[in-house]
């Protein structure tokens, strides 16, 4: 018989040292089959695990043991109802430790319980244990403090904080229920005054301050011994000039309202300071979300201005629309036609629409593969006849989204201006965690960004849909043509003067190896970058004849860094613009 909740009434009295077991065997919780765990039973043993434990009161701190596995959701591990820790989010079997604090248990009876508030997530719990050893003395962990300034200024500066051992595995973190900053195992977000108090165990170890890709990064060296060691101060220098340019991340998640990943809105206010994204819009799944409050609470107005958007959800594919008002009314999912579900989106007040990752989950899936048909590259029609997707942007860069690469995406969207389709481009990260870094692929949009708490969110959505953007992930590109940003509603007459000009830039820590110039789809000429231990910021001035009609689309490319503050799952760094129209009339 299979429960929603098991309460085991397991009573057990205390052992001599080197502990106390809880629960000797393993325990499914969830609702699907999962015959590939062999430790535990096929079918769900319930959705709650709870035991009864007689202990005596802990005067000082404890240490609890579990084995834990294929942990996604959260999972709050309580005490006689306390919560004193969250399982680690982790795919294969593991061995975990948490705190136990004083005066937790009381003499007699006690209840232990692990618990989700939402039943997505089959995992396995097991091999509970309770150690008379303080879990600050098992590990000889150590608080340490962390200040990060700006170069310019000295002001305090939001940033992200790695921390990894000397192969480049990320850190353990200690207490991060008591940290008051966003964490995760090596990963950390500062405060608003760029501070962070953080507590790692015994060893020597690397530690970075970065802030996305328009910063450069400082590090220092660290080894923790039997005293705190001193604090830590960080400096980062602002190595890429965007001016007239503002930085925006179009596809962010959060598991308070999209029900999966890790980050929660608090988490997300703070991660998206750190990271530098100016131009936040919130895309929850079919859930309209506003960063506002908890923005304001955390003092992080100064650093972005937020939007409401929406990732509408349907079984066409997944559409990223902004902005909508406070209280708009949510886009009709359900609708089973293309054309009339984009009208939908559109009457809702979308005055963006964008078609996300259009090959995932794979490459045959999604709406460039069997939802619409699939893509044919040499004509650019679906077998479903769309002479019109109704969008205005489709993701190229996607940077945690990555099972097909860009560079494929980027030969669809070809395809497609080549049919006459004249959509933009656009990057974003679509986070879904803390360690999964918001704004690493981001757009960069035409428009005043003299203030990011005050971005004129208008001005924002016209050069969207006019394609006065263009997409970065690790490296920053623009393009202009006789001295102006070029834009969807611009065409440049060929037979007149046309002076191209691309510009590259990037961080001291990323490579830029080549620009290739496409027209039309076919790359027509190139050049390689020589890269220093300085910031990149070249300019390009291709000579080119069209004697056609013609769009012409730079693309850029580099290295993937290998440093630790680098997590992504793509294998190199990547920028593109939007298309330039010419006439040959």
């Amino acid at each position: 018989m299979i429960l929603s909740t098991l309460a085991l009434s397991l009573i057990l009295f205390a052992q001599q040292d080197p502990g106390q077991w809880l629960y000797k065997d393993f325990f499914h919780l969830g609702n699907d089959e999962c015959p590939e765990w062999t430790e535990a039973s096929l079918l769900p043993d319930g959705t709650a695990f709870e035991i009864d434990f007689n202990a005596k009161e802990n005067k000082r701190e404890l240490c609890l043991q579990l084995t834990q596995r294929h942990v996604d959701d959260n999972w709050a591990i309580k005490i006689n109802g306390q919560i004193i820790a969250q399982l680690e989010h982790t795919t294969d079997p593991k061995i975990v430790f948490f705190p136990v604090p004083a005066n937790t248990l009381k003499s007699g009876q006690n209840h232990l319980s692990i618990t989700t508030d939402r039943i997505g997530d089959d995992i396995v719990v097991g091999k509970i244990r309770l150690l008379e050893q303080s879990y600050r003395e098992k590990f000889g962990v150590r608080p340490i403090q962390i200040l990060v300034r700006d170069a310019k200024g000295n002001k305090p500066l939001p940033a992200r904080i790695t921390i990894a051992d000397a192969d480049g595995k990320l850190a353990p973190l200690y207490y991060p229920m008591q940290t008051k900053v966003p964490n995760r195992p090596g990963i950390a977000y500062t405060d608003m005054n760029g501070k962070a108090t953080l507590e790692i165990g015994a060893g020597t170890w690397s530690i970075w301050a970065s802030r996305g890709m328009e910063w450069g990064v400082d590090s220092a060296t660290l080894t923790i011994a039997a005293s705190a060691p001193q604090p830590i101060g960080l400096t980062l220098k602002r190595e890429v000039d965007t001016a007239g340019y503002v930085a925006s991340d179009t596809h962010i998640h959060t598991v308070t309202a999209s029900g999966h990943g890790d980050a929660t809105t608090w988490e997300r206010v703070h991660s998206l300071a750190g990271e530098g994204v100016e131009l936040a819009i919130a895309t929850d799944h079919n859930h309209h979300m506003d960063y506002r409050p908890l923005q304001k609470e955390i003092g992080a107005n100064p650093f972005y201005t937020p939007v409401i958007g929406n990732e509408v959800t349907t079984n066409w594919g997944h559409f990223n629309a902004f902005p909508f008002a406070e209280n708009a009314v949510i886009p009709d999912h359900g609708l089973n036609e293309w054309m009339p579900l984009v009208a939908d989106i559109r009457k809702k007040g979308a005055e963006v629409i964008i078609l996300n990752h259009p090959r995932w989950p794979n490459f045959e899936g999604g709406p460039f593969g069997k939802k619409l048909g699939g893509l044919n590259r040499e004509t650019g029609q679906f077998t479903v006849p769309m002479s019109d997707l109704g969008i205005d942007g489709v993701e190229i860069f996607n940077s945690t989204t990555a099972v097909t690469s860009w560079e494929e995406v980027l030969l669809d969207w070809f395809s497609l201006l080549n049919r006459g389709h004249r959509f933009f481009g656009v990057g974003s990260s679509d986070s879904h965690t803390v360690g999964d870094s918001v704004g690493q692929g981001r757009t960069y949009v035409r428009g005043s960004d003299r203030n990011p708490a005050r971005i004129d969110i208008k001005e924002m959505c016209h050069s969207f849909v006019s394609g006065q953007t263009s997409m970065s992930l690790g490296i920053y590109i623009e393009a202009k043509i006789n001295g102006k940003a070029p834009g969807k509603r611009s065409l440049v007459q060929a037979q007149h003067k046309a002076d191209l000009s691309i510009r590259v830039a990037a961080a001291s820590w990323a490579d830029v190896n080549s620009i290739t110039l496409y027209a039309n789809g076919i790359a027509v000429d190139s050049v390689q970058i020589e890269n220093s231990e300085s910031p990149i910021d070249f300019t390009w001035e291709p000579e080119f004849v069209l004697k056609v009609d013609a769009w012409l689309v730079a693309v850029a490319e580099g290295d993937k860094p290998q440093e630790p503050f680098w997590q992504s799952l793509v294998a190199n760094l990547g920028a593109v613009t939007n298309p330039i129209w010419f006439s040959a009339d």
